[in-house]
């Protein structure tokens, strides 16, 4: 283009000459920077207003910034605009040292000699696009433009694509990147040496690709480093590792040539002074277990492979619902290796997804190919893997096999005590990649496939495999006891943290350990992880684990040499195993069978000690937990027994504990009560400083502040919310500490914000498959809201929708609870015979919660009185009062007050209801409600109509002023005597 030139070329001259790099240029005219790439490159033009603003952003003078946007919109270079791309003031042009008035054909040459020519390189073409590793690029780039970064050394295990990503670098470099600082202006040259059997052979290699003719009968190596001594070019090393005694050669090259750089591909560390190490892991896998809908490939680099191999050979193939569990398994089987997950997607053309992922499961050596383009080392992982192996000398193959009984990584601690692997042995696997250190982490790690592979060499020798498998059972169950303390105390997070990073190596030790027998690992290990399973409510794992322990243990209690330690440990197992059951499933006769199993076993002993007694302690506090809701004298007996039993061994920790339970049961009946016991409890775990039983005791107390009536004490402990520490920790108290919130605020009437809280809750327990009857309590409470709001039709729908949850899952309770507040509605709409009938059956249930019973006797007592059934209705209202003021339930009594002053009003006592009714309204469960009006304001100040306002103003102010406890007192008594 002799007479011409594009816009994209100019701006490249114009951007580099005012020192601006692409991204700057961007973020000066507010457009992206792949915008001024394709600019650049001429694929793309400016619109007017970019133009406008790179006119300014460029110094292009006023009187020329119309020829620049016509030149930059529609081209071709002319005489015209061309001068007006260079007409800058005089002093710009001194200060960029380019002249004032040039003619186009000056401009052409001057750009064309600024502009990068075409590089030299040998690059091979590549068959398939590259995916990912852009963050590895940029890094490898980053370190290419800092003058002193010249030896660069892609590190990583065979399989892991080093070789591609090395030649994506030098693509890179060959399209004249625009930000580099450094170009190899003499080119990028591809040099594989996995064919050069012996160093001496790498000079004639090196000289070849670089087309540089040796002299026979002369120093080759001085005659190659002469030759490269003024060359500005990049060299790609590959496959440097069974080459180490030579590469001393790069050293000389590099000291003697200042423009050469190289990057060098290798399974070890070249040991080079100024080598600057990228070590390379697997592609983007997605760990977590993926649900439909979830899956966004573009994600998941590691996925988008899988993709491309397979469609190569399944032209259709895509990843959906339907195998998007099996290729996310088959990539972290294969932790994101590109060779594994080539060779995998490989048997597409005779197995499914699935099949595959099973295959990989089962032996590293399905993993193979018969691609006849791939090369011989790289047609299996095993023989990727055998070459490393046999890199590695007797003492390193000892270490690495042992280590590679670790699951999820290890620390260095560990490696030392289970493998007898020094510091040293990893520095040189580290070197040789047979292992990774995770800097952030403070942890090793091997690849999962290569861990499979020295899992197998290990078993080679049955000996010692048996040997460090039980050196790394007992490494883990004393860290484990260890932790035990911590568990118990302020620091039970930390701790928890700590065991859950290694909860792989723990599950393997600990099933070993179960396997072998090795009881007193077991009894250290034991209650740590009974806690540990606990605290964030993992009991199904936490079942799992010690059903696995007591089977593996039943087996040997049979035999007459059995120990005592034994048969003490299987009941204590046993009883872990029913603790972690009861919470994960709700069922009670497994449980109630494996605690009865326990305590046989304990009672054949002819002895006693503290561990019988810790463990039948343990055994029934498990059966309370399993007797109900109530406080039923079984209850009171099994838990009044294990708490003898802790007394006895002064163990205050599990009696704040228990306690903490025990005082949660009376929450449903008896708050005054459960007050006394949270107290109790708090006393007990002073000094603990617990986390967990902190949240639980100021929960509890909580709750039985608001349903004492002390509304105050209550909102003081809402803003001494102590439970955001633990919430993303522990489903459960995430989901507790929002139900709280739930319940607080509909009973302190704050109607319309306990909505918020449900709409919180339900998104919360999405992930808590603990939590069977949300559907019922998010119903249920939906319901009790809308009811108060007087969004009638909202709280029909709630309230059958919770009925019907209720009989599908047997849920008597919550189906008692779901008609008793139908009954409500049914009150509010005036059909009375079905509102009669609805309360009654509530009433009448076994299976509810004595709260709720005596709220649908407060009910009936205003359908009874409404249908003139006076005797009746005192008698419910009695029983109403009755039962609220023997066990302090305050929301009880307060319901019973608004009918008792209807009825005053309707017997015409109309300044007594209005007292009444204004010591109701002093709460704003009453005086926020809907419902309450409805019933019963209404009607009342209808009646007060007739009375003086100063009379009615009276009354009101004698009601707030009125004592809630004792006027309740009165109204029984004169119920009782038939006075009302």
């Amino acid at each position: 283009m002799a007479n011409s030139t594009t816009f994209g070329s100019w701006l490249k001259q114009r951007r580099r000459l005012l020192d601006l790099t692409q991204k700057e240029l961007a973020e000066q005219i507010g457009c992206s920077l792949a915008t001024i790439r394709k600019i650049e490159k001429d694929d793309r033009r400016p619109s007017k207003q970019l133009a406008e603003l790179m006119a300014e952003t460029l110094d292009v003078p006023t009187e020329h910034q119309q020829a620049f946007i016509t030149f930059a919109r529609t081209e071709p270079y002319t005489a015209e605009n061309g001068l007006a791309l260079v007409a800058i003031s005089s002093a710009q042009s001194q200060a960029l040292d380019i002249p004032t008035a040039v003619s186009p054909a000056s401009v052409q040459k001057s750009q064309n000699d600024l502009q990068p020519e075409h590089l030299l390189h040998n690059l091979p073409s590549q068959t398939t696009p590259f995916i990912g590793r852009e963050g590895e690029i940029n890094q490898i780039l980053a370190f290419l433009d800092d003058p002193g970064q010249r030896l660069i050394t892609i590190l990583g295990p065979g399989g892991m694509g080093k070789t591609r990503l090395a030649l994506a670098v030098g693509e890179q470099l060959v399209s004249a990147r625009d930000d580099a600082q450094i170009v190899p202006t003499d080119g990028v040259f591809f040099i594989p040496l996995a064919s050069i059997e012996e160093p001496e052979n790498m000079v004639q290699h090196i000289a070849t690709a670089l087309a540089i003719h040796l002299e026979s009968g002369g120093d080759l190596k001085q005659q190659l480093i002469a030759r490269v001594r003024r060359k500005n070019c990049m060299l790609l090393m590959d496959n440097c590792e069974h080459l180490l005694d030579g590469v001393d050669l790069f050293a000389e090259i590099l000291q003697a040539a200042p423009q050469v750089q190289i990057v060098a591909t290798s399974r070890e560390r070249l040991m080079l002074q100024g080598e600057q190490l990228l070590t390379l892991g697997g592609l983007e896998v997605p760990f977590e277990r993926l649900e439909s809908g979830e899956l966004n490939a573009e994600a998941y680099t590691a996925v988008q492979l899988f993709q491309q191999c397979a469609q190569r050979i399944q032209p259709t193939f895509s990843v959906t619902e339907d195998t998007l569990q099996s290729v996310s398994q088959i990539c972290q089987l294969v932790a994101g290796m590109p060779l594994g997950i080539e060779l995998a997607a490989g048997w597409l053309d005779i197995m499914p997804v699935g099949e595959i992922k099973a295959e990989i499961q089962k032996s590293v050596d399905f993993l193979e190919s018969d691609l006849r383009n791939l090369p011989e080392r790289q047609r299996s992982i095993r023989a990727v893997f055998e070459g490393s192996w046999h890199k590695l000398n007797q003492d390193e193959q000892s270490v690495f096999s042992s280590i590679s009984v670790f699951r999820g990584g290890f620390t260095r601690e560990a490696a030392n005590q289970v493998a007898n692997a020094s510091i040293r042995h990893l520095s040189r696997l580290q070197a040789k990649s047979m292992l990774q250190f995770d800097q952030e982490k403070n942890r090793f790690q091997v690849h999962e496939l290569l861990r499979q592979f020295g899992v197998e060499k290990l078993a080679e020798d049955n000996e010692r495999e048996t040997a460090v498998r039980t050196k790394h059972a007992q490494f883990y169950c004393h860290f484990l006891s260890e932790r035990e303390f911590a568990l118990k105390s302020e620091d039970v997070l930390t701790a928890t943290y700590e065991i859950d990073h290694e909860i792989d190596n723990i599950r393997r030790a600990w099933s070993w350990a179960s396997e072998h027998h090795l009881i007193s690992n077991l009894w250290d290990a034991l209650e740590s992880l009974g806690w540990f399973y606990h605290w964030p409510a993992r009991h199904k794992e936490g079942f799992e684990s010690f059903h696995l322990a007591s089977r593996h243990i039943e087996n040997s209690i049979a035999d007459p040499s059995s120990t005592t330690q034994t048969k003490i440990l299987y009941a204590y197992l046993l009883s872990w195993q029913a603790f972690h059951y009861s919470r994960h499933s709700f069922s009670t006769n497994e449980v109630k069978s494996w605690c009865d199993m326990a305590l046989s076993t304990l009672n054949a002993l002819d002895e006693k000690n503290g561990d019988i007694l810790r463990v039948k302690a343990h055994i029934y506090r498990v059966l309370s937990e399993i007797s109900g809701v109530s406080i039923t004298k079984e209850y009171t007996d099994y838990i009044e027994k294990s708490l003898d039993y802790y007394r006895e061994l002064d163990d205050r920790w599990t009696m704040g504990e228990i306690l903490t339970n025990y005082s949660g049961r009376f929450a449903y009946n008896d708050f005054q009560a459960a007050y006394e016991k949270i107290v109790l409890a708090e006393q007990l775990l002073k000094g603990f400083n617990h986390p967990f039983l902190n949240y639980w005791v100021a929960n509890l107390k909580k709750r039985s502040y608001l349903h004492l009536g002390e509304i105050e004490e209550a909102q003081k402990l809402v803003k001494q919310d102590v439970s955001q520490a633990l919430g993303d920790f522990s489903p459960s108290i995430k989901i507790s500490n929002i139900f709280s919130k739930v319940t607080f605020h509909i009973w302190s009437g704050q109607f319309e914000q306990s909505l918020k809280f449900l709409g919180d809750l339900k998104q919360a327990a999405n992930h808590f498959e603990r939590l069977k009857s949300l559907g019922e309590i998010m119903s249920g409470n939906l319901c009790h809201v809308y009811i108060h709001l007087g969004e009638t039709q909202k709280a029909i729908q709630e309230a059958q929708h919770c009925i019907t949850l209720s009989e599908q899952e047997g849920n008597l309770g919550f189906l008692g609870w779901g008609q008793y507040l139908l009954g409500k509605i049914q009150m509010t709409s005036g059909n009375l015979v079905e509102a009669e009938s609805l309360c009654l059956e509530c009433s009448h249930s076994p299976d509810i919660d004595d709260q709720t019973r005596y709220f649908s006797k407060a009910a009936l007592g205003y359908i009874w009185f409404r249908q003139n059934l006076i005797e009746k209705a005192y008698d419910q209202l009695s029983q109403t009062l009755d039962f609220g003021l023997r066990h302090h339930l305050f929301f009880n009594v307060l319901t019973g007050i608004p009918v008792l002053a209807l009825i005053q009003a309707e017997n015409g006592n109309v300044t007594r209801a209005i007292t009444l009714y204004s010591l109701a309204s002093n709460y704003d469960y009453v005086n926020n409600s809907s419902w309450f009006a409805h019933l019963y304001g209404t009607p009342i100040a209808k009646l007060a109509e007739s009375l003086p306002a100063e009379e009615v103003d009276a009354a009101k102010e004698n009601g707030r002023s009125l004592d809630f406890w004792e006027t309740a007192e009165m109204l029984l008594a004169e119920l009782e005597k038939g006075k009302v």
